[in-house]
C-alpha cells in the first residue's frame, strides 16, 4: 500500500489507479474536496492489501485561508509540474475466429464491435466512472475453437485473464 499522506485527494486517487487498486472510499470532512490534504488511510502505508479489498482515504477540510497559505508557499518558479498519470487499460481478445465483443468505456459507458477479427486488441483510457475504476470484456466466438480474452492494467500487469472453448462459447475478464 502506498504512502498517501499529505497528497490531494486527486493525487491519492491517480496513485491508487496507478497501482491497481479499484475500490476507493474517500470519507471527506464536510469541507473537503478532492483538492483537500489526505490526513489519514486505512491500510496502513506498506501493508500487503488485496487490490480488489476497499481502500479507505480520509480527506482534511479546505478553508480559504488554508487555500491561501498554501497557493503563496508553492510558487516557487523552478518546481517541475508532475509527470501525467496514464489511467489507459488494455483489452486484447484472441481465437481463431471473429468475435462479439462487448468492453467497458471512458464513463461507465459500454461499448460493441459486432464482427471483430481476431486477434482484437483496444486501449481505454478510465474505464469505468467517477473515482472507480473497473475494467470489463467479453466475447463470443463465431465459430469453435478457444476464444480468450485478456485485461491489461496502466501499470503493464495482466489483471484478468480466461479462455472459453466451443461453438459459439463466450469468455469473460473483469478487473
Amino acid at each position: 500500500m502506498p504512502d498517501l499522506t499529505g497528497l490531494t485527494g486527486e493525487q491519492a486517487s491517480q496513485a491508487l489507479r496507478r497501482a491497481d487498486f479499484h475500490y476507493i472510499d474517500y470519507s471527506q470532512n464536510r469541507n473537503a474536496t478532492m483538492s483537500s490534504r489526505v490526513v489519514s488511510q486505512n491500510p496502513a502505508p506498506g501493508t500487503r492489501w488485496n487490490k480488489l479489498d476497499k481502500v479507505s482515504v480520509a480527506l482534511a477540510p479546505s478553508t480559504a485561508a488554508s487555500t491561501a497559505r498554501t497557493t503563496v508557499a508553492a510558487a516557487p518558479t523552478t518546481t517541475q509540474a508532475p509527470e501525467p498519470v496514464s489511467d489507459t487499460w488494455t483489452y486484447k481478445v484472441t481465437g481463431p475466429h471473429k468475435a462479439m465483443i462487448t468492453y467497458a468505456a471512458k464513463g461507465g459507458n459500454t461499448s460493441q464491435v459486432s464482427s471483430a477479427k481476431l486477434p482484437w486488441s483496444k486501449s481505454v483510457e478510465s474505464p469505468g466512472y467517477a473515482s472507480m475504476s473497473f475494467a470489463y470484456v467479453s466475447a463470443q466466438n463465431s465459430g469453435g475453437g478457444t476464444i480468450s480474452c485478456q485485461i491489461i492494467a496502466p501499470s503493464g500487469n495482466v489483471v484478468s485473464e480466461n479462455s472459453s472453448e466451443g461453438e459459439y462459447a463466450i469468455v469473460t475478464c473483469q478487473s
